[in-house]
């Protein structure tokens, strides 16, 4: 997508909060690193990575957005995970 902002204009655009929230993104070489642990993973380590990852707040801001950018590489969300609750009596 030609109008998708760079990783580093993306600070403004967000609440403050958020990007303050946030770690510092990684470096290349860790972030060459963590892809080839990653990749080494099964789906289910993946799984369980990820959910501990978003619940520490380890995203920086590029990696949270990353599944949202589409592009020449087609990168695009999917689906993860779903909790239903029992809506309130009342």
């Amino acid at each position: 997508m030609e109008d998708w902002p760079a990783d580093e204009e993306w600070g403004p655009l967000l609440p403050r909060w958020f990007v303050e929230a946030s770690p510092a993104p990684k470096s290349e070489e860790e972030g060459r690193q963590y892809l080839a642990w990653w990749y080494g993973l099964s789906y289910e380590e993946r799984s369980r990575v990820a959910q501990e990852e978003a619940e520490a707040g380890k995203w920086s801001v590029p990696d949270f957005l990353y599944p949202f950018k589409r592009g020449p590489d087609e990168r695009q969300w999917r689906w993860w995970d779903a909790t239903v609750s029992p809506t309130p009596s009342g």
